[in-house]
């Protein structure tokens, strides 16, 4: 099996998704990969087959699977993509419930 790391660039793959989306044969650089790649337990754990990766082409991002894309052995800086510039996300307390409409601020 395949596993790509961060920062490698990939070739887009031909595939039903692939297609729709309009990226056949362009490349991108991995940011994201599944969380067992990583050695974490994941809950949500589809699979190694559908589970995705994180794809920036073109500085658009994309969710795709294994069979969508292909690890050229070339990796890019860090750098490329982040500058270094935090942003801090202050966490909201008051969360619907399950099947409740968001609340208002």
């Amino acid at each position: 099996m395949e596993s790509l790391g961060f920062y490698e660039v990939v070739r887009i793959l031909e595939s039903e998704t692939t297609r729709r989306l309009g990226i056949v044969g362009r490349s991108g650089v991995v940011l994201g990969v599944p969380p067992h790649l990583l050695g974490i337990d994941d809950e949500y754990d589809v699979g190694h087959d559908k589970a995705q990766y994180a794809v920036d082409v073109g500085s658009e991002g994309y969710a795709l699977v294994r069979a969508d894309r292909e690890g050229t052995g070339e990796f890019v800086a860090r750098e490329a993509f982040y500058d270094g510039d935090r942003v801090f996300v202050e966490a909201q307390t008051d969360l619907p419930e399950d099947g409740e409409a968001p609340r208002e601020a």
